[in-house]
């Protein structure tokens, strides 16, 4: 993003990795990013995306913040990479290769984080996107299903919701 301020894909997906690792302030603020740089590139099904992404992310705040309320737990500080667990730092890994489009990289960590968690979502939903960055629709809509079925069997219907949506966005793009 330092190299190129307006590259929308990358802040679409720091926009994703950032909600995936809970910190929705910066999903926030990226997605918002994303839709503006979508839209300065005349994208306006992917800047609608990032439009309810953003939404659907100030919901999960708003929902996070009264769960909070309700149980007067003070917020967590933020953990250092190395005190990750290592799914989280692969992960976090294959972001930084698909920001700097190193995609085969970023798919490989992307997998090495599915191999042995198939049933986190995440995994699949962070590989879908760099599969969309990579222009492969097909396997991009595939990973977005499966990270979809697995959200909704966690009842998480706000990342349900913005999967179906990104799948949306990518057949669009037919």
């Amino acid at each position: 993003m330092q190299l190129a301020p307006h590259y929308a894909e990358a802040y679409a997906l720091r926009a994703d990795i950032q909600d995936q690792l809970g910190d929705l302030e910066g999903a926030i603020e990226s997605a918002g990013k994303a839709q503006e740089a979508f839209q300065a590139q005349g994208d306006s099904v992917q800047a609608g995306v990032y439009e309810r992404q953003k939404l659907y992310l100030g919901l999960q705040r708003q929902s996070l913040a009264e769960k909070n309320l309700q149980e007067q737990t003070p917020d967590e500080d933020e953990v250092a990479f190395e005190d990750m667990p290592e799914v989280q730092q692969i992960l976090l890994r294959s972001a930084a290769f698909a920001q700097e489009k190193r995609y085969s990289e970023a798919i490989a960590e992307a997998t090495r984080a599915i191999d042995p968690y198939p049933d986190m979502a995440d995994s699949w939903a962070i590989r879908g996107n760099i599969f969309r960055l990579m222009g492969d629709r097909q396997a991009s809509c595939r990973d977005y299903e499966q990270a979809a079925e697995l959200f909704e069997q966690q009842s998480d219907s706000v990342r349900v919701e913005t999967l179906r949506l990104m799948i949306d966005a990518v057949n669009s793009q037919e």
